[in-house]
């Protein structure tokens, strides 16, 4: 106890650092880009950064819906002395797995104020930052479907502890390969455990398909477990689940074996699907965990690309090509575009407001013949700061629901029970969204592609007003066909599995960024888009200088730098974030750099197709070719052996390593179904005849890198238990050159000529036999023969011509 609190005490002696640190990356956009979050409330009313002038942050990097390869973290700095004040400051950098690489181990964070754009949300003299760091998730070590959590720590090497610490979270969806329409898996639970599993659903999902089945019974008829699903959409919300819509709670003991959940029209993104087993599952079934299966299936016509981006130099009709692809069934379409829209023009009204007033503001007909694409309301601007008002936003799917329960919105106590019922879906045909709703007046709520066929109100309750008559500002935006987009394609029937592309002609008739327009395909029946690409058209913007360069070692984590310049001032491009697609991953530059991380498995050049997507610039496309160097300055001359690369989880290990003149034996053990990868370097010029594991069918894959310094071998294996790794391999023997044996056949020539009498005769003495004689007397006349025919050719002067390898 007393080592206890003298620990405590020198502790609380040190000075202490607090690190306030996150990411401006959300994992929630809408179709035009726009971030989803944070709502407005959450900046006013997070006193904590607002205190100190620091940015809105997320704490943490929450991969979900969009999977960027690299993102920023912003660092600031604090100390404790009687309160938190700003500092400058020098943190290490350092990462808690193998997946996560971050572009340097130390940076200055230090502060400046200044005026900036984060995450789409300007700040006027708040402190900026230069403590940035990139951090790169290498996806190829996620090979699972499930969640990976990894921590990215922020150090202040003056004190004892950690300071801070940024949790990355990554979603690995169960079609996580292309987005494949199928996917399946087998799991375990403990009684009590929830797993959590992800499906990727594109625009265009007509139909999502969840089947979860405990596995057959047994001899004796019992079930090898007893769990339930909640299948949740991209926002949070339960979508469906076991209880009283199907009749049961788990499948197993008292419900069904098998069940398929049909859920119509996904909302687009990445859902989630909960499986909880039963914490009286031994009780029940006698398996003291639960195994089940799950299969999903989708149903649709998805759009690629998913989105579009346009640029061109100057107005006029322009053509862009989407092309289909039908996993939905033979149906019969029409090909259609929306646009072109811009989001520069908002219309706002002054109202006003009383405490638990409910009052209409607006409605926005969404019916199939209005061709809306796009619309957000929302209020803003209360006359008193500290109200509190909610905007409640009602959806009536055709003219019969509207006809039957608008009217009850514009009396107050129908209206609350109205929106009550509506919410939990107890009224066909009604929804009610809340996720807009905070403890501000400062809310809004937006619908790309709305649902077809109704009809949106915007409802507005008065839940805190300080004073009578107080004044607001409600406002919409709304973007419809205009009739800039055209095709000459009609309609035509779509047979299951077929691709098609599709031309649309764009009538851009001024300079400026449209984020608005819609490219797709309805059901040529009914009318209603059945899939659909969102579209961006810039004309005549500025145009960007981008260079790319970085240092990369063979089988080393090498960094990449990307700099992105305004082309006429060769300055960075500054204000905030710019999306970088690298080889088709995304990534997040700052202020016209990004930086992320990348390990060689070839001495190849490596080729960066780089395509820049700005609001302000013309979008870049280039290719771009770095060089890759060797690990060694000088040729290597033993053997070593390196674990290069390893699967989240592997927790691999190098245990015995065996290394002999022409073979190379190693044990490797890690983690049940999980991979890495092993470099083993050999002198230059050695050929590998052979590479071999035990167990054989745990050889993933091997190549071979020749280098000037070393050939490096590289082997893939995959675990179930310990994988003992054979190689064998040769190398030339080193050569004498034809110089030096010239001169040592010289040399020994006359060493040896003047004492061949006195050896012959001595040898005579001795009775050595006549034929060994005879053959030592032959061997000398022949050399004598050509060392004067060598005097010959030198003219007496052999030692001149000894480097010459022609003579």
């Amino acid at each position: 106890m007393d080592k206890a609190i003298e620990e405590l005490i020198k502790l609380s002696s040190e000075k202490t650092t607090y690190i306030y640190a996150g990411t401006s990356f959300g994992p929630y956009t809408n179709p035009l880009g726009e971030k989803e979050l944070p709502l407005f409330a959450n900046i006013l009313f997070n006193s904590y950064f607002i205190e100190f002038n620091f940015p809105y942050l997320y704490r943490g990097v929450y991969i979900r819906n969009e999977r960027p390869s690299a993102v920023p973290i912003y660092i600031y700095g604090m100390e404790y002395d009687g309160g938190l004040a700003p500092v400058n400051g020098t943190y290490e950098i350092s990462t808690s797995v193998p997946w996560l690489h971050v572009d340097k181990d130390t940076v200055e964070a230090t502060l400046v104020e200044d005026n900036f754009t984060l995450a789409g949300i300007s700040y006027i003299d708040f402190y900026k930052t230069t403590g940035v760091v990139y951090v790169t998730i290498d996806y190829s070590k996620l090979a699972k479907p499930g969640t990976y959590v990894g921590y990215v720590y922020i150090d202040d090497p003056s004190t004892s502890y950690i300071d801070g610490a940024v949790p990355v979270v990554v979603t690995v969806p169960l079609n996580k390969d292309g987005g494949e329409s199928k996917a399946s898996l087998s799991d375990v639970e403990a009684p009590g455990q929830a797993k959590h599993y992800y499906v990727d659903v594109p625009i265009g999902t007509q139909e999502l398909k969840v089947t979860m089945s405990i596995p057959p019974v047994d001899e004796n008829g019992t079930f090898m477990g007893r769990a339930r699903p909640y299948i949740v959409d991209p926002r949070g919300h339960i979508v469906a689940a076991t209880g009283s819509s199907t009749g049961f709670y788990y499948l197993g003991p008292g419900g069904p074996a098998t069940y398929t959940w049909v859920i119509p029209n996904p909302t687009p993104g990445t859902w989630e699907i909960t499986v909880y087993s039963s914490t009286f599952t031994s009780y029940f079934t006698g398996y003291p965990e639960s195994h089940y299966n799950l299969d999903v299936e989708l149903a649709g016509i998805t759009a690629s690309p998913s989105k579009v981006f346009a640029d061109y130099d100057e107005p006029g009709v322009h053509l862009v090509s989407v092309e289909y692809k039908n996993e939905l069934g033979t149906v019969n379409v029409t090909p259609f575009g929306y646009g072109l829209g811009s989001l520069d023009r908002l219309y706002g009204y002054i109202e006003t407001i009383n405490q638990d007033d409910w009052q209409v503001v607006d409605f926005i007909n969404a019916t199939l013949g209005q061709k809306l694409y796009y619309f957000r309301m929302g209020i803003t601007a209360p006359q008193d700061d500290n109200a509190d008002l909610d905007l409640y936003v009602v959806y009536f799917a055709n003219d019969t629901v509207l006809n039957s329960y608008a009217p009850l919105l514009y009396d107050p106590d129908s209206a609350f029970l109205l929106i009550l019922y509506g919410y939990y879906g107890l009224i066909p045909g009604v929804k009610v969204y809340l996720d807009q709703i905070g403890p501000t007046s400062y809310e809004s709520f937006d619908s790309f592609m709305p649902e077809q066929g109704g009809y949106y109100f915007a409802v507005v309750n008065g839940y805190d007003v300080p004073m009578d008559n107080m004044t607001y500002v409600y406002y919409h935006q709304i973007l419809a066909d205009n009739g800039q987009i055209t095709t000459s394609e009609g309609p035509f029937t779509f047979q299951s599995g077929a691709s098609k592309a599709i031309s649309y002609n764009l009538n851009v008739t001024s300079e400026g960024t449209y984020l608005g327009g819609v490219l797709g395909l309805a059901d040529s029946e009914t009318g209603v888009p059945l899939t659909y690409a969102p579209l961006t058209v810039q004309v005549g913007m500025p145009e960007l200088e981008v260079v790319a360069g970085g240092d990369l070692v063979l089988g080393e984590p090498s960094l990449i730098t990307i700099k992105i310049l305004d082309k006429a001032t060769l300055e960075p491009v500054k204000g905030g974030e710019t999306k970088v697609i690298v080889n088709g991953k995304e990534y997040y530059a700052v202020d016209g750099e990004l930086r992320f991380v990348y390990t060689p498995a070839s001495l190849d050049d490596i080729s960066l197709n780089v395509k820049i997507i700005s609001d302000e610039y013309k979008d870049f496309e280039g290719v771009f070719k770095l060089k890759v160097s060797e690990p060694f300055e000088k040729p290597v001359t033993k053997v070593e052996v390196n674990l290069v690369d390893q699967e989240a989880g592997a927790n691999a290990t190098i245990m015995e390593e065996k290394i002999e003149s022409s073979k190379v034996t190693l044990v490797v053990n890690g983690t049940e179904n999980t991979t890495a990868t092993i470099m083993i370097v050999l002198p230059p010029k050695a050929t590998v005849e052979s590479v071999t594991t035990e167990p054989a069918d745990h050889l993933i894959d091997w190549w071979v890198e020749t280098g000037k310094k070393a050939t490096y071998l590289f082997v893939k294996i995959k675990f179930a238990s310990p994988v003992t790794v054979h190689v064998e391999y040769r190398t030339p023997r080193e050569g004498i050159s034809l110089t030096l044996l010239n001169f040592l056949g010289y040399r020994w020539y006359n060493m040896y000529h003047e004492k061949f009498n006195e050896t012959y005769q001595k040898a005579l003495e001795l009775g050595v036999d006549n034929e060994t004689l005879q053959k030592a007397l032959e061997l000398h006349k022949e050399a004598e023969k050509y060392y004067n025919e060598a005097l010959e050719v030198t003219d007496g002067n052999i030692l001149t011509y000894l480097g010459d390898p022609s003579s």
